[in-house]
């Protein structure tokens, strides 16, 4: 599956904060949804993005990272939560961790490796 422009388009107007405690996979997964045209905002903790959201009215989806929320992860959505609602939150790690994420009611969840694709995929 390759992106649409129309998906594209969609996406784009969006900003996205990619929360990871690895620093190059968070500049990697940034880069690439750059190059389609994303506003992206990266952030190593949880209380680092409740910050970015705190001062950045434009941010309406976080794809977190479940080793960044440190072992916390009901606490950290629950940050993340706090500092904005109606927040899109999408759980990601290189582990099975879907469970964990649905236990805390983020229901979106990608598998890494993803893709652009995987992510319009389950935003659409």
């Amino acid at each position: 599956m390759h992106a649409s422009n129309q998906e594209l388009s969609w996406l784009r107007s969006d900003q996205v904060l990619i929360v990871d405690d690895d620093p190059d996979l968070l500049e990697s997964i940034a880069g690439v949804l750059r190059t389609i045209g994303c506003t992206c905002h990266t952030a190593e903790s949880c209380t680092d993005a409740a910050k970015l959201l705190a001062d950045n009215s434009s941010i309406t989806i976080a794809i977190v990272d479940a080793g960044a929320t440190r072992g916390a992860l009901a606490a950290s959505i629950a940050i993340l939560r706090k500092a904005r609602s109606g927040l899109t939150l999408i759980g990601t790690s290189g582990a099975d961790s879907h469970a964990a994420f649905e236990s805390v009611g983020v229901f979106k969840y990608l598998a890494k490796p993803w893709g652009v694709d995987d992510l319009i995929k389950l935003l659409t």
